[in-house]
Protein backbone atom coordinates (compact mmCIF):
# COMPACT_ATOMS: atom_id res chain seq x y z
CA UNK A 1 0.00 0.00 0.00
CA UNK A 2 1.31 3.28 -1.02
CA UNK A 3 0.69 6.12 0.64
CA UNK A 4 1.08 9.87 -0.07
CA UNK A 5 0.25 12.60 2.59
CA UNK A 6 1.20 15.45 0.31
CA UNK A 7 -0.93 15.42 -2.73
CA UNK A 8 0.29 18.48 -4.30
CA UNK A 9 4.32 18.04 -4.09
CA UNK A 10 3.85 14.28 -5.13
CA UNK A 11 5.05 15.20 -9.02
CA UNK A 12 7.76 17.45 -7.53
CA UNK A 13 11.49 16.26 -8.31
CA UNK A 14 13.68 16.60 -5.64
CA UNK A 15 17.74 16.64 -5.19
CA UNK A 16 17.36 13.99 -2.09
CA UNK A 17 15.32 11.44 -1.12
CA UNK A 18 15.81 10.12 2.64
CA UNK A 19 15.04 6.46 2.88
CA UNK A 20 13.96 4.92 6.30
CA UNK A 21 12.71 1.57 6.85
CA UNK A 22 10.84 1.26 9.87
CA UNK A 23 8.96 -1.28 12.19
CA UNK A 24 7.46 -1.02 15.55
CA UNK A 25 9.41 2.01 16.48
CA UNK A 26 6.98 4.69 16.54
CA UNK A 27 8.73 6.88 19.24
CA UNK A 28 12.12 6.52 17.31
CA UNK A 29 10.96 7.66 13.70
CA UNK A 30 9.00 11.05 15.87
CA UNK A 31 12.24 11.58 17.01
CA UNK A 32 13.91 11.09 13.58
CA UNK A 33 11.26 12.82 11.62
CA UNK A 34 11.58 15.84 13.86
CA UNK A 35 15.31 15.89 13.29
CA UNK A 36 14.81 15.80 9.21
CA UNK A 37 12.55 18.68 9.92
CA UNK A 38 15.46 21.03 11.27
CA UNK A 39 17.77 20.54 8.50
CA UNK A 40 18.88 23.49 6.90
CA UNK A 41 18.73 21.97 3.34
CA UNK A 42 15.27 21.72 2.35
CA UNK A 43 15.66 20.35 -1.19
CA UNK A 44 14.35 16.70 -0.11
CA UNK A 45 11.01 14.46 0.48
CA UNK A 46 10.96 11.25 2.60
CA UNK A 47 10.50 8.02 1.79
CA UNK A 48 9.66 5.53 4.77
CA UNK A 49 8.78 2.05 4.36
CA UNK A 50 7.04 0.19 7.37
CA UNK A 51 6.67 -2.95 8.29
CA UNK A 52 4.63 -2.61 11.28
CA UNK A 53 0.69 -4.25 11.45
CA UNK A 54 -0.95 -1.04 13.14
CA UNK A 55 -1.13 2.06 11.67
CA UNK A 56 0.69 4.01 14.24
CA UNK A 57 3.74 5.04 12.08
CA UNK A 58 1.28 6.33 8.99
CA UNK A 59 -0.20 8.71 11.87
CA UNK A 60 3.27 9.97 12.53
CA UNK A 61 3.56 10.06 8.62
CA UNK A 62 0.38 12.26 8.38
CA UNK A 63 1.27 14.71 11.67
CA UNK A 64 4.35 15.94 9.70
CA UNK A 65 3.21 16.02 6.07
CA UNK A 66 2.57 19.98 6.74
CA UNK A 67 6.52 19.97 7.10
CA UNK A 68 7.65 17.43 4.71
CA UNK A 69 6.88 15.52 1.73
CA UNK A 70 6.54 12.05 2.55
CA UNK A 71 5.67 9.06 0.48
CA UNK A 72 4.34 6.18 2.98
CA UNK A 73 4.80 2.71 1.95
CA UNK A 74 3.32 -0.32 3.95
CA UNK A 75 5.25 -3.24 3.51
CA UNK A 76 5.02 -6.23 5.31
CA UNK A 77 7.23 -8.93 3.91
CA UNK A 78 10.09 -9.30 6.78
CA UNK A 79 13.80 -7.98 6.11
CA UNK A 80 16.05 -5.12 5.72
CA UNK A 81 17.20 -5.78 2.60
CA UNK A 82 13.77 -6.01 1.26
CA UNK A 83 12.44 -2.54 2.89
CA UNK A 84 15.54 -1.01 0.95
CA UNK A 85 14.83 -1.72 -2.01
CA UNK A 86 11.56 -1.14 -1.75
CA UNK A 87 12.89 2.22 -0.86
CA UNK A 88 15.28 2.45 -4.24
CA UNK A 89 12.31 1.18 -6.51
CA UNK A 90 10.23 4.32 -4.96
CA UNK A 91 13.18 7.03 -5.17
CA UNK A 92 13.33 9.34 -8.69
CA UNK A 93 15.71 11.75 -6.80
CA UNK A 94 19.37 12.43 -7.65
CA UNK A 95 20.50 11.43 -4.47
CA UNK A 96 19.04 8.15 -2.31
CA UNK A 97 20.01 8.65 1.74
CA UNK A 98 19.58 6.03 3.46
CA UNK A 99 19.63 6.17 7.11
CA UNK A 100 17.75 4.21 10.10
CA UNK A 101 14.87 5.30 12.24
CA UNK A 102 17.13 5.45 15.30
CA UNK A 103 19.51 8.13 13.86
CA UNK A 104 19.05 12.06 14.67
CA UNK A 105 20.64 14.18 11.90
CA UNK A 106 22.68 17.21 12.52
CA UNK A 107 20.41 19.86 11.21
CA UNK A 108 23.73 20.66 8.73
CA UNK A 109 23.79 16.85 7.67
CA UNK A 110 22.29 16.90 3.96
CA UNK A 111 23.87 20.05 3.31
CA UNK A 112 26.91 19.13 4.34
CA UNK A 113 26.61 15.61 2.25
CA UNK A 114 25.14 16.76 -0.77
CA UNK A 115 27.97 20.04 -0.90
CA UNK A 116 30.42 17.23 -1.11
CA UNK A 117 28.59 14.91 -3.21
CA UNK A 118 28.41 17.93 -5.71
CA UNK A 119 32.06 18.48 -5.48
CA UNK A 120 33.12 15.38 -6.94
CA UNK A 121 34.44 14.82 -10.23
CA UNK A 122 33.13 11.00 -10.59
CA UNK A 123 29.93 11.18 -8.28
CA UNK A 124 28.05 9.37 -10.21
CA UNK A 125 30.56 6.54 -8.78
CA UNK A 126 30.45 7.32 -5.32
CA UNK A 127 29.00 6.49 -2.01
CA UNK A 128 29.12 9.06 1.02
CA UNK A 129 28.92 8.23 4.40
CA UNK A 130 30.08 10.17 7.61
CA UNK A 131 30.55 9.49 11.43
CA UNK A 132 27.76 8.91 13.47
CA UNK A 133 28.12 8.85 17.66
CA UNK A 134 26.75 5.09 17.93
CA UNK A 135 26.48 4.35 21.65
CA UNK A 136 29.19 6.53 23.23
CA UNK A 137 31.44 6.05 20.44
CA UNK A 138 32.23 7.72 16.93
CA UNK A 139 31.87 5.40 13.97
CA UNK A 140 34.52 4.83 11.27
CA UNK A 141 35.59 3.09 7.88
CA UNK A 142 36.01 -1.00 8.38
CA UNK A 143 37.60 -3.65 6.78
CA UNK A 144 36.34 -7.33 6.53
CA UNK A 145 38.87 -9.56 8.15
CA UNK A 146 39.11 -13.27 6.63
CA UNK A 147 37.20 -14.66 9.43
CA UNK A 148 34.60 -12.00 8.83
CA UNK A 149 35.09 -9.67 11.66
CA UNK A 150 35.27 -5.83 11.02
CA UNK A 151 38.52 -3.98 11.60
CA UNK A 152 38.82 -0.23 11.77
CA UNK A 153 40.05 0.73 8.31
CA UNK A 154 41.71 3.87 6.22
CA UNK A 155 39.22 5.36 3.64
CA UNK A 156 41.47 3.75 1.33
CA UNK A 157 40.99 0.41 1.93
CA UNK A 158 37.31 0.11 3.76
CA UNK A 159 35.02 -2.46 2.28
CA UNK A 160 31.86 -0.55 4.27
CA UNK A 161 30.79 2.08 6.64
CA UNK A 162 27.94 1.95 8.91
CA UNK A 163 24.75 1.28 7.05
CA UNK A 164 22.87 4.29 9.20
CA UNK A 165 24.00 6.94 6.63
CA UNK A 166 24.51 6.34 3.10
CA UNK A 167 24.43 8.76 0.54
CA UNK A 168 24.04 7.09 -2.71
CA UNK A 169 23.62 8.37 -6.14
CA UNK A 170 21.07 6.97 -8.65
CA UNK A 171 23.22 5.93 -11.08
CA UNK A 172 24.24 3.10 -8.10
CA UNK A 173 20.65 3.11 -5.92
CA UNK A 174 18.96 1.77 -9.62
CA UNK A 175 21.15 -0.58 -10.85
CA UNK A 176 22.69 -2.02 -7.52
CA UNK A 177 19.95 -3.95 -5.70
CA UNK A 178 19.95 -4.92 -2.08
CA UNK A 179 19.93 -8.77 -1.41
CA UNK A 180 16.32 -10.27 -0.83
CA UNK A 181 17.75 -13.25 0.81
CA UNK A 182 18.84 -10.91 3.75
CA UNK A 183 15.97 -11.97 6.06
CA UNK A 184 17.68 -12.11 8.95
CA UNK A 185 19.42 -8.87 10.54
CA UNK A 186 23.41 -8.62 9.63
CA UNK A 187 25.68 -7.90 7.14
CA UNK A 188 23.13 -6.66 4.82
CA UNK A 189 25.14 -3.26 4.48
CA UNK A 190 28.12 -5.14 4.27
CA UNK A 191 27.43 -6.94 1.33
CA UNK A 192 25.99 -4.15 -0.35
CA UNK A 193 28.88 -2.24 -0.33
CA UNK A 194 30.95 -5.15 -1.10
CA UNK A 195 28.97 -5.61 -4.39
CA UNK A 196 29.05 -1.91 -5.39
CA UNK A 197 32.71 -2.06 -4.74
CA UNK A 198 33.17 -4.74 -7.20
CA UNK A 199 31.49 -2.67 -9.62
CA UNK A 200 33.95 0.57 -9.09
CA UNK A 201 31.75 2.26 -6.70
CA UNK A 202 34.54 4.31 -4.29
CA UNK A 203 33.34 4.79 -0.72
CA UNK A 204 33.97 8.08 0.40
CA UNK A 205 34.28 8.98 4.45
CA UNK A 206 33.48 12.67 5.45
CA UNK A 207 35.35 12.77 8.97
CA UNK A 208 32.84 15.17 10.63
CA UNK A 209 30.06 14.11 12.82
CA UNK A 210 26.81 14.44 11.01
CA UNK A 211 24.27 12.04 12.93
CA UNK A 212 23.32 11.09 16.78
CA UNK A 213 22.34 7.12 17.36
CA UNK A 214 19.74 6.42 20.10
CA UNK A 215 21.11 5.46 23.19
CA UNK A 216 19.15 2.71 23.93
CA UNK A 217 20.71 -0.16 24.08
CA UNK A 218 20.50 -3.21 21.79
CA UNK A 219 19.75 -6.93 21.84
CA UNK A 220 22.50 -8.86 20.96
CA UNK A 221 20.62 -10.13 17.37
CA UNK A 222 24.21 -11.40 15.56
CA UNK A 223 23.90 -14.85 16.04
CA UNK A 224 22.12 -18.08 14.16
CA UNK A 225 20.24 -16.31 11.80
CA UNK A 226 22.53 -13.39 11.16
CA UNK A 227 25.28 -16.63 10.97
CA UNK A 228 24.06 -17.46 7.29
CA UNK A 229 24.11 -13.95 6.01
CA UNK A 230 28.20 -13.76 7.34
CA UNK A 231 29.18 -16.67 5.17
CA UNK A 232 27.07 -15.45 2.13
CA UNK A 233 28.98 -12.34 2.04
CA UNK A 234 32.72 -13.88 2.83
CA UNK A 235 32.17 -16.40 -0.04
CA UNK A 236 31.20 -13.36 -2.25
CA UNK A 237 33.84 -11.36 -0.70
CA UNK A 238 36.94 -13.89 -1.48
CA UNK A 239 35.37 -14.98 -4.83
CA UNK A 240 34.46 -12.01 -6.43
CA UNK A 241 36.00 -8.67 -4.82
CA UNK A 242 39.06 -9.69 -3.65
CA UNK A 243 39.81 -12.86 -5.07
CA UNK A 244 41.82 -15.28 -2.24
CA UNK A 245 42.09 -19.04 -2.32
CA UNK A 246 44.11 -18.23 1.60
CA UNK A 247 41.40 -16.13 2.94
CA UNK A 248 38.60 -18.60 1.43
CA UNK A 249 40.28 -21.84 3.09
CA UNK A 250 40.74 -19.62 6.71
CA UNK A 251 37.02 -18.43 6.05
CA UNK A 252 36.49 -22.05 5.90
CA UNK A 253 38.52 -23.32 8.65
CA UNK A 254 39.25 -20.84 11.33
CA UNK A 255 36.52 -18.70 10.57
CA UNK A 256 33.81 -21.73 11.19
CA UNK A 257 36.13 -22.79 14.38
CA UNK A 258 36.52 -19.04 15.72
CA UNK A 259 32.75 -17.63 15.49
CA UNK A 260 31.47 -21.20 16.56
CA UNK A 261 33.60 -20.76 20.43
CA UNK A 262 32.79 -17.47 20.13
CA UNK A 263 28.86 -18.05 19.91
CA UNK A 264 29.38 -21.45 21.87
CA UNK A 265 30.82 -19.26 25.26
CA UNK A 266 27.37 -18.28 26.47
CA UNK A 267 26.23 -21.70 27.11
CA UNK A 268 29.67 -23.59 28.04
CA UNK A 269 28.06 -24.37 31.82
CA UNK A 270 24.87 -25.28 30.04
CA UNK A 271 25.67 -29.01 27.93
CA UNK A 272 21.72 -28.96 26.82
CA UNK A 273 21.52 -25.30 25.46
CA UNK A 274 25.31 -25.70 23.64
CA UNK A 275 24.14 -28.73 22.22
CA UNK A 276 21.03 -27.42 21.03
CA UNK A 277 22.94 -24.27 19.97
CA UNK A 278 25.25 -26.46 17.77
CA UNK A 279 23.58 -28.29 15.36
CA UNK A 280 20.82 -24.99 14.54
CA UNK A 281 24.54 -22.83 14.50
CA UNK A 282 26.38 -25.42 11.82
CA UNK A 283 23.19 -25.55 9.96
CA UNK A 284 23.28 -22.01 9.56
CA UNK A 285 26.51 -22.08 8.15
CA UNK A 286 25.38 -25.16 6.00
CA UNK A 287 22.70 -22.79 4.55
CA UNK A 288 24.89 -20.19 3.84
CA UNK A 289 27.29 -22.07 1.34
CA UNK A 290 23.55 -23.36 -0.12
CA UNK A 291 22.13 -19.70 -0.58
CA UNK A 292 25.02 -18.85 -2.53
CA UNK A 293 26.11 -21.59 -4.73
CA UNK A 294 22.56 -21.01 -5.99
CA UNK A 295 23.06 -17.71 -6.34
CA UNK A 296 26.14 -18.43 -8.47
CA UNK A 297 25.15 -17.45 -11.87
CA UNK A 298 23.41 -14.22 -10.58
CA UNK A 299 26.34 -13.32 -8.34
CA UNK A 300 28.71 -13.64 -11.26
CA UNK A 301 27.02 -11.11 -13.41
Amino acid sequence: MHFRPIISNSAKKYSVSVGIPTKNRKEKIVNCLKALKNQTFKDFNVIIVDGSEDDETKKICLEHSNSMDIIYIKHLEPGLSKARKVIAENCQSEILLYIDDDVYLLKDCISKLFGCYKNLRNRDNCILSGQIKYFGNLTAPFKMTAQGSGLSASVADADYFIGALMFIPKAIYKNVPWNGRFVSWGFEEVFYFLMCKRHGVKLLWINSLMGIHDSEEHENRLVIGTETNRVYTMLYKHIFVEPSIRNLLILESAGFLRNLIINSIAYVFSPKKLLFFIFPYVHSWAKGHLWFLKDLSILKS
